[in-house]
């Protein structure tokens, strides 16, 4: 094609093209995935309080339940 003929697209002339994008996009996945090996496992989570709000909500549930429905709904220890 002749230079002078060549008219520009800005919605064609993109820097990021198929390869550029599996490219980011493979070392993000890459990234991710690695990342509790390399920080050594030291991403941890807290463990549920007495005080957290489900612990409570479960705890006030249970006592809100009278002898016989604990009995159909509650399980026991060793089930």
């Amino acid at each position: 094609m002749n230079p002078r003929t060549q008219r520009d697209c800005p919605d064609c002339d993109s820097t990021l093209d198929r390869r550029n994008f599996i490219k980011a996009v493979g070392g993000a996945a890459l990234a991710t995935a690695a990342a509790p090996v390399m920080l050594g496992g030291r991403i941890v989570q807290a463990a549920p309080t007495p005080q957290s709000t489900a612990e409570t909500a479960v705890g006030r549930f249970y006592q809100s339940l009278s002898a016989e429905q604990k009995q159909v709904i509650a399980f026991p220890f060793d089930h």
